[in-house]
This record gives C-alpha cells, sequence and structure tokens, in this order.
C-alpha cells in the first residue's frame, strides 16, 4: 500500500508483489484530506495502519490516522502537533510505543524545528481535548547531542525540550 501526496482527497495505490508492480490506476481515500504534503504509512501490528499527515488544507495539525481494514477506511484522524507542521516520520520502538520525528513551528515563518514525538498507541484511541496529552519530545539537537533514552511518559503532560531545558506543559 502506497500512499501518494495530493491536495485534497490522498491517493493510494496497491502491490501484491512487495512493490514489484502496481495497479494502473490509483485510487482516492475519502476519509484522508490535506494539503499535497509528505507523511508517512507504516504497520503497527498485522490489524493496524498507521497514517500521518496535516489534517486540512494547510501545513498544520499533523494527525495520526487509524486503518483496522488494510487502508480501506481510516479514522477522524487525532492531532499530534497541533501548530504550524508539516512532514513527519513514523516508527514503532521496541517498547510498542510510536515515535514520530516532524517538522514543527510556533508561527507562520519559513523556518521548522525537527521535534521527535514517543507516546502509547492507546493515545490514538481515545478522545481527549488536545490539551490532556500523553506523550515526550525532543529536539533534533537533543536526539543528536545526547544518545536517544527511552523516557517515561507521564499522563497528563507533555514535556518539551526546548534550547538546555525541558518544558513541561503545553
Amino acid at each position: 500500500l502506497m500512499s501518494i501526496r495530493t491536495a485534497g482527497k490522498r491517493w493510494y495505490n496497491i502491490s501484491h508483489d512487495g512493490g514489484i508492480t502496481w495497479k494502473e490506476t490509483t485510487s482516492e481515500w475519502d476519509d484522508l484530506i490535506g494539503p499535497a504534503c509528505n507523511g508517512d504509512l507504516i504497520r503497527y501490528d498485522e490489524n493496524t495502519l498507521l497514517h500521518s499527515l496535516p489534517k486540512g488544507d494547510s501545513r498544520r495539525d499533523v494527525a495520526i490516522y487509524i486503518s483496522k481494514d488494510e487502508g480501506k477506511t481510516w479514522n477522524e484522524g487525532k492531532v499530534i502537533v497541533p501548530r504550524y507542521s508539516a512532514y513527519s516520520s513514523l516508527c514503532v520502538l521496541p517498547d510498542k510505543t510510536i515515535g514520530m520525528f516532524v517538522e514543527e513551528r510556533e508561527i507562520d515563518t519559513t523556518s521548522y524545528e525537527m521535534v521527535f514525538y514517543r507516546f502509547p498507541i492507546e493515545y490514538l484511541e481515545v478522545t481527549e481535548s488536545p490539551s490532556r496529552r500523553v506523550f515526550v519530545t525532543l529536539s533534533l539537537s537533543q536526539c543528536l547531542h545526547q544518545r536517544f533514552l527511552c523516557f517515561l511518559v507521564k499522563r497528563n503532560n507533555i514535556y518539551h525540550f526546548k534550547g538546555s531545558s525541558w518544558k513541561v506543559g503545553n
């Protein structure tokens, strides 16, 4: 399954031989709508696909969508970065938490900061207000200058590394 960036409904194509050949035509998902922006599509487990994309028609509010039927349908998505944000990459960490590396910025400028988020799959499956988060963020400099460590995640707080100190809260 390949996700293809386009403005509006996200396109996709399917290969049945590991990507050697693809269907002759692409299709579109009715429930994944966004700007022409790169996102990521990964398998969390044998029953779950995750897709990260900006939500809406602009490069902001990167969300993660869940499919339990091999990408035929997607849930409404959970916004992880409620501000200007764009390209993102997902991974499943050894402890089964989800890692997301994403471009983000506080204001509408051309410079992005690269930030890493880590959170449990359960966070994507609950419908709570965006202010009640369950994840850790690390800046690119934090990831590069200190070897990546597994951090304990506390509920209802966001830990965000800025400069040389940790900030707790939104």
